[in-house]
């Protein structure tokens, strides 16, 4: 899930996280709740857009383990483009990080077919 922080004319940032029903406390045993009511943040997601020049959108990403899978880095694209009505069509670059690991994945080819890179 992703939770709004803060928003200026050509970017977003949201935490990312997970609802559950366990709240833990540093000095005492975690406490359960009848409902998902507690927000656990594993991450967070900036995506820049439109940018100058030709690559128009960047998104930088610190993510849990399990979501460092190409396939689940491009549903996090996907996602992340549908929300914002950012057409799925337009470049961008995609870092994403976890505390020991760094990926990118890079759409430079525009609707016209054209690239900026060699």
């Amino acid at each position: 899930m992703a939770q709004f922080v803060a928003k200026t004319d050509t970017s977003v940032s949201f935490h990312l996280g997970r609802w559950g029903n366990t709240l833990d406390f540093a000095d005492s045993p975690p406490m359960q709740l009848n409902s998902p009511s507690v927000f656990t943040v594993f991450g967070w997601i900036d995506v820049h857009h439109p940018c100058q020049g030709h690559i128009k959108a960047r998104i930088r990403a610190l993510l849990s383990d399990d979501l460092m899978a190409f396939e689940s880095q491009r549903e996090t694209i996907h996602a992340v483009f549908d929300a914002l009505s950012i057409p799925r069509d337009e470049t961008y670059e995609a870092d994403f990080l976890t505390s020991d690991n760094q990926q990118a994945i890079h759409q430079d080819v525009d609707r016209d077919g054209m690239s900026d890179r060699i």
